[in-house]
């Protein structure tokens, strides 16, 4: 991550030995006439990646597939009010600007968990700068006690001191949904300002019916974007 300007570097491994990865930037399918790697992508917009091992024209195997979001926050300095888990860190605070969107996999490395306890997120753009919105994803997986926020509020400060909220969003998923969920919360603000925070809170406790009636709820969030 260049943190002067939205840009980042790229690079591809695998087990085989001396493997033909074959890669596209627009999410497409790979195939035996697309880009070989031959070493770091520099990327300076957003790009859905998809890469492949080849052997000749054949595809060998599933192509892997990551989203790297460039925005304004990306690679800046980020605090945190409350502590997320050791277990699903995502990188510290600053896996929340990495550009990395999580899947719906909460085990993937890129979701930043909170046992009961809330997402409040500062980050610092470095100097005051115009923005055109805010978002956050969060994921929502009841079966393993993680639910959306009840809301996400937005907040903007030029001294860091004093917040102005912009928006609060409230969630639009039931958490009587089953299944892996992910939701975008976003806040359109044209603007100009140094500090950006997000406050996503914890749904609570597991509602009645649940098997974990009663207990902690879990949080997840990937990715605050700012542009």
């Amino acid at each position: 991550v260049d943190k002067k300007e939205a840009t980042a570097l790229v690079l591809m491994r695998s087990d085989h030995i001396d493997p033909v990865i074959r890669y596209t930037l627009d999410g497409s399918m790979p195939i035996a006439s697309s880009p070989k790697y031959t070493g770091p992508i520099t990327l300076k917009k957003t790009a859905t990646i998809r890469a492949a091992i080849f052997k000749g024209n054949e595809l060998k195997g599933h192509p892997a597939e990551r989203v790297v979001s460039l925005h304004k926050g990306m690679g800046k300095e980020v605090s945190l009010a409350e502590q997320f888990s050791p277990k699903y860190a995502a990188g510290g605070p600053a896996g929340l600007v990495d550009g990395l969107s999580g899947s719906k996999g909460h085990g993937d490395g890129n979701w930043q968990g909170y046992n009961g306890n809330d997402l409040k997120a500062t980050i610092d753009l470095g100097e005051v700068t115009e923005i055109n919105s805010i978002s956050a994803r969060f994921l929502q997986n009841t079966g393993s006690w993680i639910f959306m926020p009840k809301a996400v509020e937005f907040f903007v400060s030029e001294n860091g001191t004093d917040f102005e909220s912009i928006k609060k969003v409230n969630s639009t998923v039931s958490p009587e949904k089953g299944g892996a969920i992910i939701q975008t919360f976003q806040a359109a603000a044209s603007l100009k300002t140094r500090y950006v925070k997000v406050i996503g809170t914890n749904y609570g406790v597991c509602p009645e019916g649940h098997p974990g009636t009663g207990g902690k709820t879990w949080l997840f969030v990937d990715e605050i974007i700012v542009n």
